[in-house]
């Protein structure tokens, strides 16, 4: 059976389906970097193409048509969910104008979940993909790890293909973390099974500083809206989702111990590993970036070989097939940035103290917005969440806060600023004042029949009622009002 691949990327709809036997006629892709990687492996000659530009008359005729049109517009994770729609939506336009053109018998789509209710919303007929309505069969949210992929990625699979075959492939066990870690290794594949030799991009590199963990640890364990993640990464289950940009101070980066005490991301290849890519499969990209780039963007190989055998009515075989690139070469070692500081002078910080963090976006935090050192209340709710000033809590507390002033040291913001932007782990490093903080908590005695009314004034400047999350936390959030002040006040 013949396939064409669209929005190619580093491979992971060839490599699958190659692997179940069928036939690349085409593949398009924009991107050179990945173009290359293609041709590395799979020996095929490849040319950018702009699909958008691209005449639908030019594909070959084939029996299957995959494509995963970028998704950064649709991800949640692009400005909180507001990418630009519009531009996203002409990369499936032009997906599925090809499909229109070419009429496969089968045709696969796939891309992040939010594009599910996106195509179920617009294929109505008062929709904009309303003229491609009759093409598809069926729109669904799948976790890879269904499938037996080593990490629990939820993707939208759209199109017209033998689903109840694919919905049959399910039940493989999936490697845990722990399990990717060991297998690029040991070079015993993880997902695949075979013995690779030479296992390529393993390199851990440098681990995490002291400040890049606690930055970490504040995404994960002590975000203000976020439900909180495991700091670091369960080695016994599957792991979150790879994505494309993780660094170090991410939210959404894995993190695992490097064996010396301290913790390290996941290298390259544990990251493609965990996307099922087989550990012979090559990256030849210059950067670590662009390595890390095409594994993140990359539709799991192991899902796509189902696809490929369900496609062809085949049940998995008892040994899965092995890959090795044409000619059998690996690629050079990617470039690596040297470690430096390069913060700007200006550098911004925001961390809510832990214990004065009620989720829904209902925090005391410390930040440097405007060049200014303060702490801020924000009230937390739906929507834009509303936050009040040092001004504002100043003119809540009143004289409450002069005796708590007593027990905070004196605060230079000008030293503050200076520990963040060069990572100086000092007394006035911002995150040891978050603990400063933090560590008066239980120190502050109030005269409750005086305090009794702050929560109040606090909503009322909101011009809203005190929310049942906030009455039920009356005492904390009074003391981190009264904290609030004192801080500002002294660093003021």
């Amino acid at each position: 059976m013949r396939f064409s691949d669209f929005y190619a990327g580093g491979g992971g709809w060839s490599l699958g389906l190659a692997l179940a036997g069928m036939q690349q006629v085409m593949s398009a892709e924009i991107w050179p970097v990945a173009n290359r990687t293609r041709e590395w492996n799979f020996g095929t000659s490849e040319t950018e193409i702009d699909i958008r530009k691209m005449d639908p008359t030019s594909v070959p005729d084939c029996d299957l048509i995959v494509g995963s049109p970028p998704c950064t517009q649709f991800s949640y994770a692009n400005k909180g969910g507001n990418g630009d729609l519009h531009d996203g939506m002409q990369d499936v336009r032009s997906f599925l104008r090809v499909i229109r053109e070419k009429k496969p018998r089968y045709w696969v789509m796939e891309n992040v979940p939010r594009l599910a209710d996106i195509l179920r919303s617009e294929l109505r007929e008062d929709g904009s993909l309303a003229e491609f309505a009759d093409l598809f069969a069926s729109i669904d949210v799948f976790d890879m790890s269904d499938w037996g992929v080593p990490q629990r990625r939820r993707r939208c699979i759209a199109g017209r293909y033998p689903r109840e075959a694919l919905l049959a492939l399910r039940g493989r066990r999936a490697p845990t973390l722990a399990e990717i870690v060991e297998g690029c290794a040991s070079g015993v594949d993880p997902v695949w099974g075979y013995l690779c030799s030479n296992v390529t991009d393993n390199d851990p590199g440098a681990s995490l500083t002291w400040e890049e963990e606690r930055i970490n640890r504040e995404k994960k364990q002590n975000h203000p809206i976020y439900n909180d993640m495991a700091f670091p990464d369960v080695p016994d289950a599957t792991a979150r989702t790879v994505t494309a940009t993780c660094t170090k101070v991410s939210r959404e980066s894995i993190v695992v111990p490097d064996g010396k005490g301290g913790y390290r991301l996941l290298t390259a290849r544990e990251m493609a590993a965990a996307q099922s890519f087989p550990l012979s499969y090559q990256f030849p990209a210059k950067s670590q970036t662009d390595r890390v780039k095409m594994a993140g963007n990359a539709i799991p190989p192991l899902f796509t070989y189902l696809v490929g055998l369900a496609v062809k009515g085949e049940a998995i075989p008892d040994t899965l097939p092995s890959f090795s690139p044409v000619g059998g070469a690996v690629a050079f070692a990617a470039q690596t940035r040297a470690r430096g500081n390069s913060k700007k002078a200006d550098r911004s910080f925001r961390a809510a103290v832990s214990k004065l963090r009620f989720k829904s976006g209902m925090s005391f935090e410390v930040n440097n917005a405007n060049g200014r050192w303060k702490m801020v209340f924000n009230l937390g709710g739906q929507g834009r969440v509303e936050t009040l000033s040092p001004a504002d809590i100043s003119g809540i507390v009143g004289t409450l806060s002069d005796d708590v002033l007593k027990a905070i040291p004196e605060i230079n913001a000008n030293d503050v600023q200076d520990a963040w932007v060069n990572s100086t782990r000092a007394e006035h490093h911002p995150f040891m004042i978050v603990d400063m903080i933090e560590g008066l908590i239980p120190a502050v005695e109030l005269d409750w029949g005086a305090a009794d009314k702050l929560l109040e004034r606090a909503y009322a400047i909101a011009g809203s009622d005190v929310p049942n999350k906030a009455s039920h936390n009356q005492e904390l959030i009074t003391i981190g009002l009264v904290l609030a002040d004192a801080f500002n006040r002294k660093i003021g």
